[in-house]
C-alpha cells in the first residue's frame, strides 16, 4: 500500500477512491455507471488503475447485486455472454501479449470510433443469440483490454427501453428476456 501512495500521491489515491465511490453510486442509483464514469477518470490519475483494479470491483459490486436479484437472471442468455466474455477475454490476452501497451491507448480509441460510427451511421444490430454473443466477445476484449465492458453490448441495446438495456449491462438489475433471442 504505501508503494502505491508512493507512486500516485495521497491526493491521487484520494481522487481514485472518490471516484470509485460515485462510480459505485451511480451504479447503485441508476444500475449503471460504474466504468462508464470511473475508468477514464483513473486513468487520467494513474494508468495503474485501469484496467486491474477497476474489473476486481466491478465484479465485486456485480457479484453481490447478482445473489441479491438472482431471481432475475435469464440464465440462458447469461451463459451466451459469458461464452463471448471468456473468448473476448482470451482474444484480448493475445493482443497484449503482441501490442505494445504504448498502442492500447490507440486500440481503444479505435474500438471507441467504430462504435460511434456504427451508431452514427444508424446501423441497427439486430437483437439475437449470434449478436449477444459477438458483442460480448467484443466487450470481454475491451474490457480486459480497458476495463471498460459496456460499449459493444450498448451497441446492440441502444434501441431498447431503459430497463431492458439496464437489464443486459449489469446483471444485477437483469429481467429475463423476451422470446427474442
Amino acid at each position: 500500500m504505501s508503494e502505491l501512495i508512493n507512486l500516485i500521491g495521497p491526493a491521487g489515491l484520494t481522487t481514485a477512491i472518490l471516484a470509485m465511490f460515485c462510480g459505485a453510486a451511480a451504479q447503485a442509483a441508476i444500475r449503471m455507471g460504474l466504468n462508464l464514469f470511473t475508468v477514464g477518470i483513473l486513468a487520467l490519475i494513474n494508468p495503474v488503475f485501469v484496467p486491474g483494479p477497476v474489473l476486481v470491483h466491478s465484479f465485486l459490486l456485480s457479484l453481490a447485486a447478482s445473489i441479491r436479484l438472482r431471481r432475475d437472471i435469464d440464465f440462458r442468455e447469461l451463459g451466451i455472454s459469458v461464452v463471448g466474455l471468456l473468448a473476448g477475454t482470451l482474444l484480448a490476452m493475445m493482443v497484449l501479449a503482441l501490442v505494445s501497451t504504448e498502442h492500447l491507448p490507440r486500440l481503444f480509441g479505435a474500438l471507441i470510433l467504430a462504435g460511434v460510427t456504427i451508431t452514427a451511421l444508424g446501423v441497427q444490430i439486430p437483437l439475437r443469440q449470434t449478436t449477444v454473443l459477438a458483442v460480448s466477445a467484443a466487450a470481454g476484449a475491451m474490457g480486459t483490454i480497458a476495463g471498460a465492458h459496456g460499449p459493444p453490448i450498448a451497441l446492440v441495446y441502444q434501441r431498447e427501453t431503459p430497463s431492458r438495456i439496464r437489464a443486459a449491462l449489469l446483471p444485477s438489475s437483469r429481467s429475463p428476456i423476451q422470446s427474442r433471442l
